[in-house]
C-alpha cells in the first residue's frame, strides 16, 4: 500500500514525518502512528488499521480510473470512501442533454453528502462540494 494514502487521515506534520523518513525508520513511524490509533491497545488486533486498508482495498478495486492510470484511492470518491466508509444511499444521475452524470452520496448519521460530477466523462467523477 503506498504511503501517500495516509494523507487522509494524519495530521500535515505527521505525514510530512512519514514522508520524509527513511524506509527503516518509515516503518517504525508507521507502526507507531497505528499504535495510537489503535481502539482497544490490549488485543492483537488494530481494528481502525484493518478497516481503513479494508476500505482502501475497496476503492482501488471499485474507483480505479484505468484509462487515466489513476488508483482508486487517489479519486475523490476513493478519497471520500475512505475517510468516510460506505455511504448510507448513493444516488446516480445518468449523462441527460446538456448535463454531465453525477453522483450523490448521503451520510445522514454525519449530517453530510457529496456530490461528484464526471464532467469530461471519463469516469473520473470530482467532488464539487464540500
Amino acid at each position: 500500500m503506498p504511503l501517500a494514502v495516509l494523507r487522509y487521515i494524519s495530521a500535515a506534520d505527521e505525514y510530512q514525518r512519514l514522508a520524509a523518513a527513511g524506509e527503516a525508520e518509515r516503518d517504525s513511524l508507521i507502526a507507531a502512528f497505528w499504535r495510537r490509533r489503535d481502539p482497544t491497545p490490549g488485543t492483537d488486533q488494530n481494528e481502525l488499521r484493518d478497516e481503513f486498508y479494508r476500505r482502501v482495498k475497496f476503492a482501488e478495486a471499485r474507483f480505479a480510473i484505468t484509462g487515466m492510470s489513476k488508483a482508486g484511492w487517489e479519486t475523490d470518491r476513493g478519497r471520500i470512501y475512505i475517510v468516510y466508509g460506505p455511504p448510507q444511499e448513493v444516488h446516480h444521475r445518468l449523462e441527460e442533454a446538456g448535463s454531465s452524470p453525477y453522483e450523490v452520496w448521503l451520510y445522514p448519521h454525519r449530517d453530510r453528502y457529496f456530490v461528484f460530477r464526471d464532467k469530461q466523462g471519463s469516469g473520473d467523477f470530482k467532488l464539487v462540494n464540500r
